[in-house]
């Protein structure tokens, strides 16, 4: 795995603090986690990838996996919920 560029680590610190700011219930070192987290997930190979984050399938597979969700309708709702711009996929912002 390529370490990320000086200019990549400023653009995630940065994009830590902003998200640190915004989350009330999460302090910096978790935002990180979570970040890398994510940033793991979607890193992840797949060949219906277009877009930058998480895709529906790759989302509902994840709560599936992780937390044993088999409603279709609530797996959906959550991505929706999560899917702040409305483009089919979840991204960091």
């Amino acid at each position: 795995m390529a370490q990320p560029t000086a200019l990549s680590r400023k653009k995630q610190q940065k994009q830590a603090e902003t998200l640190t700011k915004l989350a009330k219930h999460f302090n910096r070192y978790e935002v990180d986690c979570l970040m890398k987290l994510f940033n793991t997930l979607i890193s992840t190979p797949s060949e219906r990838r277009i877009g930058n984050g998480l895709d529906r399938n790759t989302f509902r597979n994840i709560l599936h996996n992780t937390f044993g969700m088999t409603d279709d309708m609530i797996m959906d709702r959550v991505f929706r919920a999560f899917d702040r711009d409305n483009d089919g996929y979840v991204n960091a912002r």
